[in-house]
């Protein structure tokens, strides 16, 4: 049986003391779909994937993927295959420690396309 996505990992909210997330916790719900953007010149991690609340026509920057879980996600979407990857919030725990509030599962998607790593 097909599947449209894979599991691909269960990680956390990195930095979202420093983000915006308190502005917009309210829109958070288990299953809100997140933008993972890549942040290649990060000066404190060049694997660094920053965590984007898409809202109306633009983003609210959330955190980053913890540096324990953002390796793959970096190659992938460093290589063209970011659409390949979908992050969702999992949990929301608002009495939690900070890095630990909003956890996050990671999938990897079906390619609908049928595009072979060839290219054909």
């Amino acid at each position: 049986m097909k599947t449209d996505k894979t599991y691909l990992a269960d990680t956390h909210l990195a930095g979202r003391l420093y983000h915006m997330v308190d502005d917009v916790w309210e829109s958070l719900r288990v299953g809100t779909k997140l933008l993972l953007v890549r942040e290649p010149d990060n000066a404190h991690d060049p694997s660094a994937v920053a965590v984007h609340l898409p809202v109306n026509d633009g983003t609210v920057m959330l955190g980053y993927l913890p540096r324990e879980a953002n390796e793959l996600p970096a190659i992938l979407i460093d290589m063209g295959w970011g659409h390949a990857l979908e992050c969702t919030v999992a949990r929301l725990d608002p009495s939690a420690p900070y890095d630990s509030q909003v956890s996050l599962v990671l999938k990897i998607l079906r390619n609908p396309a049928g595009v072979t790593v060839d290219g054909n």
